[in-house]
């Protein structure tokens, strides 16, 4: 499916999933939705981060609230990723072409976690037995793109021999 953006201040929901409310009306839940700017898409996805630190905010490449220690984020003009205290990557957004985005990782949608790959989308509940949900992010199968620490090595892509 093809959906169409505007060069500027346009916003789109990429990926959504429900919930029924107590009415019985199923409720939109956004996963990944995200804005245009200067025909540039951003996504916005909520992360649900680790514990005991909890979920956090990313619109485009800023941060809103604060990466878990030891996790880090690296990015140039092509790509953005996330990787946790293991270097194992929990977000990529690849820009492939300018019609062309990948978006993978680990997100919170209300009280769903959804893990989207390559291989699809699942979704699970956040919570179960009131304790939170934990999803290996090795699951994803992703490979990480950027060298790290970003400190060092900001914009630095890892070479596939190495």
């Amino acid at each position: 499916m093809t959906n169409p953006i505007g060069k500027e201040g346009g916003t789109v929901n990429v990926l959504a999933s429900a919930y029924q409310d107590t009415n019985g009306n199923f409720q939109p839940i956004i996963v990944i939705g995200g804005h245009v700017t200067k025909n540039r898409f951003f996504a916005n996805v909520t992360i649900p981060g680790d514990l005991p630190f909890g979920p956090f905010k990313l619109s485009g490449n800023k941060i809103d609230g604060h990466l878990p220690p030891l996790w880090d984020m690296n990015y140039d003009a092509n790509a953005i990723e996330i990787v946790n205290n293991d270097e194992v990557p929990i977000y990529q957004i690849i820009y492939k072409r300018p019609d062309v985005i990948e978006i993978y990782g680990i997100f919170l949608a209300g009280n769903k976690i959804m893990a989207v790959t390559r291989r699809g989308t699942e979704g699970m509940p956040a919570f179960v037995s009131g304790r939170p949900t934990r999803v290996d992010p090795a699951a994803l199968g992703l490979k990480r793109i950027f060298k790290y620490p970003s400190s060092a090595y900001l914009e630095q892509r890892v070479l596939r021999n190495e």
